[in-house]
């Protein structure tokens, strides 16, 4: 019997199918498990009533565990945080590569889609500047060699919504600021206490740098 390619035949009721009508399942090499959902749910009923008492008692154990796990990471908050932080740093560069590769990878797969969403991002951005703040990163970002979150020396500054633009940040004057590539990427739509958090004491050099606008920004909102 020949199948379509955006069809499949269930196993157990023999019927074939829409994908649509079968469940997801990654490991399958079409991606969707061997029954249809009818057929599954079916299957889950006849369990369930066959083992009720058993069911019964694995919930409750799920949800006593859930309380726990729950209780635990609120007591132990600052604690996990700590270990979160460490092993960030442990594996910032092996992080830093394989994100990377990846980006890489994807970009090069959705070339013309990603050429595009940055094209139609700059041009949003550009509509969405007043006069003011156009004037203000043309003279005062573009001329600024340093990274005001890592205070480090670069050729080419790039602009940095400091409330992130996909969380609704304006493109206004007050909330933009020169960030070199690393930074600008790393930061992504974290807000500006999560970003820096997650820098090293060496790279926290905000507030020491006297030639940072951001401060003077900060200062004056």
């Amino acid at each position: 019997m020949t199948v379509a390619a955006d069809t499949m035949v269930c196993r157990t009721c023999g019927e074939e199918k829409l994908l649509d009508e079968f469940v997801r399942r990654s490991k399958s090499p079409n991606g969707r498990y061997h029954e249809c959902r009818l057929c599954s749910r079916a299957a889950r009923r006849v369990h369930y009533a066959g083992n009720r008492e058993y069911e019964l008692a694995r919930a409750k154990t799920n949800e006593a565990k859930k309380t726990y796990e729950a209780r635990y990471r609120e007591e132990h908050r600052e604690e996990r945080r700590e270990k979160n932080r460490e092993y960030y740093h442990a594996a910032l560069e092996e992080n830093r590569a394989r994100a990377r590769v990846s980006s890489a990878a994807y970009r090069e797969r959705n070339r013309e889609q990603y050429r595009k969403y940055r094209r139609d991002r700059q041009q949003r951005v550009h509509r969405e500047m007043d006069d003011y703040s156009l004037a203000f990163v043309n003279d005062v970002l573009r001329e600024q060699p340093f990274c005001c979150y890592c205070g480090g020396f670069v050729d080419k500054i790039y602009i940095d919504h400091i409330v992130p633009y996909a969380e609704g940040g304006p493109t206004s004057w007050i909330n933009l600021a020169p960030s070199c590539n690393n930074c600008n990427l790393r930061k992504g739509r974290k807000s500006l206490l999560e970003f820096l958090i997650l820098l090293t004491p060496n790279e926290r050099t905000l507030s020491d740098h006297p030639t940072v606008p951001l401060k003077e920004v900060r200062e004056i909102g």
